[in-house]
């Protein structure tokens, strides 16, 4: 709509709706369906203005490109302004909810906003952060100031930080940031150039704002959290944000009952949920409506709107216990770790991010906070049972063990709670302490260059941040020294133990190496007496098998010297036959030798008669085989000559050579 609605001023209505002709389905058909308006009246509502002229009554001009933005824009932002006002009120109805009741509630504040180019928005979330760091500050520095008017102790209230400077340059009247911004808006030609060179002009000397000297329309304001540079470009107009008398009197006339019960702007009951800030009466009442209200209506603006709101919140909040949590992103990624598959995985932790998040957040102005003053506070019974460890004496460390026993059977009393703890007690835990920190070890730890770091408050001991280091250093050391001590004790008998039971492993381990020992020589005696045995029988085998073989050999030589002895007589009488038997004796006939040999070598043949002369042979020796066996064993055969024995007993009885 705003790029169809033509460059700058018209001379009438009908100029104007003959220069805005739409086509077919546009835009503006969409919107008119959605709000029960036709988009011919929404087309004129937003690219045309009413003016009341000097004696020609009401006249329709055409408004240019950058007032048509301006319009669809405020357009916008009215009805996600009415919707969201509608949900809350229904939600609230729904749940039961009275303003008198009591209630639990969420206050999810936008962080402190530094980008590279900073407008009007982010100088209104600042702001919001401002007030609430103020309450923050004032609500710790009220608890504190309760909590030491309690205990009846004395502090500086200059030590707690105060950022009220920062917030009376941005709202207070009439020379704050955000009071000269309104009053611009509507001065005659006033623009945001013209606002920016007016707040130069007031505050160059304020120790909170300063002027970019390198940057046209640039200032800086020094917030808690640190500077943020801030372009004035289009402040005006954003702050301005007016929905015209044509458009309200356009939605008024909506066919939905709903959106013109929004923008209806008479009923009371609805008032709380209207835009307050921009026109809200339709021409006719303004013309009919006196100067002076018209003025007031017109001189609401956005920044007045949003102070009276974060005005109203902040009352609510004081009427309530509020507890505070602050967030902190990691890395911009949404990521928990650099790479998820790596093992073991880094996280991904993005450190400047983190340090700028916490000082953008408040969160390092809050901590300077709670160390201003006494930052540690603890009850005499709980110091008592923490620090009491650091006296020396025996006899006051048992006066401080029967302090401590007395105030924890205080504690534990049936009543139960901190204020039920019985008078007794608490001045036993009172007196202790006083002891405690009389004791010359700590009393060194506790003092400071400008007097004690302590108060003795009525029930609570508070310390500064230096002499409680002190304190928690000298209690680390003692329970380091003790727990060294105590492990050193833990691990000799555990040494012990172990060596114990090592040497009754090694004696197992030795009885098992002398039985293995033992059970072997036993097992290589019995393999030496079985060799022996082995051996001697092999002995006796050869040696019996000598014996065999010279029995033999020794028949056999007896055997061939009986056959010696008696082959000699034998070849004698044997040559006697033949001269006997082939010359005969002297008178008998002659024998005929050639018939004598054929007879003699015939097989078979009966042996001649032995001559009488010849004397007898000699019986042959009797032979016998091995082991007493008869020569008919040997199978015919001699061991040593293989001749046949019956062969050379027949050879030897037919005096027969052998061959």
């Amino acid at each position: 709509a705003a790029g169809e609605c033509g460059g700058g001023g018209g001379s009438g209505a009908a100029a104007a709706t003959a220069a805005l002709e739409l086509g077919p389905r546009s835009p503006l058909d969409g919107v008119g369906e959605l709000l029960g308006i036709g988009s011919a009246e929404l087309q004129q509502a937003l690219c045309t203005r009413t003016m009341q002229a000097p004696g020609e009554g009401v006249i329709r001009m055409a408004n240019g490109v950058p007032a048509a933005v301006q319009s669809r824009d405020a357009l916008a932002r009215h009805l996600y302004h009415a919707i969201f006002g509608h949900v809350v009120e229904k939600t609230n109805r729904s749940i039961g909810f009275r303003d008198n009741a009591l209630f639990c509630g969420v206050l999810d504040i936008f962080g402190f906003e530094f980008f590279a180019t900073n407008t009007f928005e982010q100088l209104c979330i600042n702001f919001t952060n401002e007030l609430l760091q103020q309450f923050f500050n004032s609500f710790i520095f009220e608890n504190e100031t309760a909590l030491y008017r309690a205990e009846g102790i004395s502090w500086n209230e200059l030590d707690f930080p105060n950022n009220a400077t920062i917030v009376d340059l941005l709202q207070k009247s009439p020379n704050g940031i955000f009071p000269m911004l309104d009053e611009e808006c509507f001065v005659i030609g006033g623009t945001s150039g013209s606002w920016h060179r007016k707040l130069v002009r007031m505050h160059e000397n304020h120790s909170r704002f300063a002027q970019a000297l390198t940057e046209k329309e640039v200032f800086v304001v020094y917030h808690f959290a640190g500077p943020v540079t801030y372009s004035a470009a289009a402040f005006l107009e954003k702050n301005r944000d007016r929905l015209s008398p044509d458009m309200l009197k356009c939605l008024n006339e909506s066919a939905w009952p709903f959106l013109a019960d929004r923008f209806a702007g008479r009923s009371e009951e609805r008032d709380e949920h209207r835009r307050s800030f921009g026109s809200t009466a339709p021409p006719e009442e303004m013309m009919t409506t006196s100067p002076s209200k018209v003025k007031r209506a017109q001189r609401a603006t956005v920044s007045t709107e949003f102070r009276q709101q974060l005005q109203s919140l902040m009352g609510q909040i004081r009427t309530t216990t509020p507890h505070f949590v602050r967030c902190i992103k990691p890395n911009k990624f949404c990521s928990p770790y650099v790479d998820p598959a790596a093992s073991p995985p880094v996280p991904l932790f993005d450190r400047p991010s983190v340090a700028e998040q916490l000082a953008y957040q408040g969160v390092l102005e809050a901590i300077r906070v709670a160390r201003a003053g006494y930052p540690v506070r603890f009850l005499h019974a709980d110091f008592l049972a923490d620090f009491r460890c650091l006296a020396w004496g025996p006899e006051l460390q048992s006066e401080l063990q029967a302090a401590a026993q007395l105030a924890s059977s205080g504690e534990s009393s049936p009543s139960g709670g901190d204020a039920d703890m019985s008078c007794a007690a608490l001045a036993a835990a009172a007196a202790a302490v006083r002891a405690l920190l009389e004791a010359p070890e700590v009393e060194a730890l506790v003092q400071e260059d400008g007097g004690p770091g302590f108060a003795f408050g009525k029930r609570r001991l508070f310390l500064k941040q230096g002499a409680f280091g002190a304190l928690k250093a000298a209690q680390s050391r003692l329970r380091h020294s003790s727990a060294t001590r105590l492990q050193a004790s833990r691990r000799r008998a555990v040494a012990w133990r172990l060596a114990r039971a090592r040497f009754g492993a090694l004696v197992a381990l030795q009885a098992c190496a002398r039985g293995l020992a033992a059970r072997r020589a036993v097992a290589a005696s019995q393999r030496l007496r079985a060799a022996e045995v082995v051996v001697a029988g092999l002995r006796m085998l050869a040696a019996r098998r000598r014996l065999r073989k010279f029995l033999i050999i020794a028949s056999a030589v007896q055997s061939w010297v009986r056959m010696r002895q008696c082959r000699e007589p034998f070849v004698r009488a044997k040559k006697a036959t033949l001269s006997l038997q082939v010359e005969g004796p002297p008178g008998a006939p002659g024998c005929d030798k050639q018939a004598l040999g054929v007879a003699a070598a015939s097989e078979g043949a009966p042996a001649p008669p032995a001559c009488p002369e010849s004397p007898p042979c000699p019986p042959p020796l009797a032979r016998r085989g091995p082991r007493g066996l008869p020569p008919a064993s040997w199978r015919g055969r001699d061991r040593w000559g293989g001749v046949d024995a019956g062969a050379f007993r027949g050879a030897a009885a037919t005096g027969v050579p052998l061959s």
